[in-house]
């Protein structure tokens, strides 16, 4: 009985590689083409490729390896990037709209201009990455790593960033309308200018944080603590503020 265990784990293991494995010819047709739309590249290690401008439109990059790689402009729509590791790549005005990317590893990369609207980012890591000027609209940031990132000007109207974490962030002149930041944790970030129109901030950490100038009219904000917090011209207009921290 022990060794049939033994065996059956095993071979449940030579499955779930299999499974995992990228498909040989899509891998050749990427490497000579730079496109591969709806191929299978889970697991591949594309580590430091150039594929600026590449279409990977519906591609299965679940568990891929894109670190230090060069996306730019590329398009990433509806993609599969679960459990992908792309630390360090640029991905400058790339297209991840709709991409389904839970736990995927973007620390440090470089997002600027970036679509990620309609897109799963759940338990993601954004740490110190570039984010200016970002489309985040509607996307699901729940319980993501946003530490240290730079989201100047960027769009988040409407994301779902409940339980995320922003410590240090730059967030000024960001867009937040209607967002969910429920629970969410952002110590030391600055938001100045920063529009929280009607989103959701109750039960949030913002101590020592900067939100001079923000909007936060018709926002959430019970048992929100904003202690320490640079609140100078920060508009309130029927902002909830029930047992809020200052």
């Amino acid at each position: 009985m022990k060794k049939l265990t033994v065996f059956l784990t095993v071979l449940a293991c030579a499955f779930a590689l299999t499974a995992a494995a990228y498909n040989p010819g899509d891998f050749e047709t990427l490497k000579s083409s730079g496109h591969c739309p709806g191929g299978d590249l889970s697991g591949a290690d594309l580590t430091g490729l150039n594929l600026s401008g590449a279409n990977l439109t519906g591609a299965n990059l679940t568990g891929a390896r894109l670190n230090g790689a060069r996306l730019t402009r590329a398009n990433l729509s509806g993609v599969s990037l679960r459990r992908a590791s792309l630390e360090n790549a640029d991905l400058a005005e790339a297209d991840l709209s709709n991409s389904k990317a839970a736990y995927a590893d973007f620390g440090f990369t470089n997002l600027t201009e970036a679509n990620l609207s309609g897109g799963n980012f759940y338990r993601s890591n954004f740490r110190a990455a570039q984010m200016d000027g970002l489309n985040g609209y509607s996307a699901n940031l729940q319980e993501a790593t946003l530490d240290k990132v730079s989201a100047l000007a960027a769009d988040f109207t409407q994301a779902n960033l409940s339980y995320a974490w922003f410590f240090k962030a730059k967030l000024d002149h960001a867009l937040f309308i209607g967002a969910n930041l429920y629970y969410a944790r952002g110590e030391y970030l600055s938001a100045v200018g920063a529009n929280f129109r009607s989103a959701t901030l109750s039960q949030g950490n913002f101590t020592y944080s900067n939100f001079s100038k923000a909007q936060m009219n018709q926002a959430l904000l019970n048992h929100t603590n904003f202690t320490g917090a640079a609140l100078q011209d920060t508009f309130w207009g029927n902002a909830n503020l029930t047992a809020a921290i200052f």
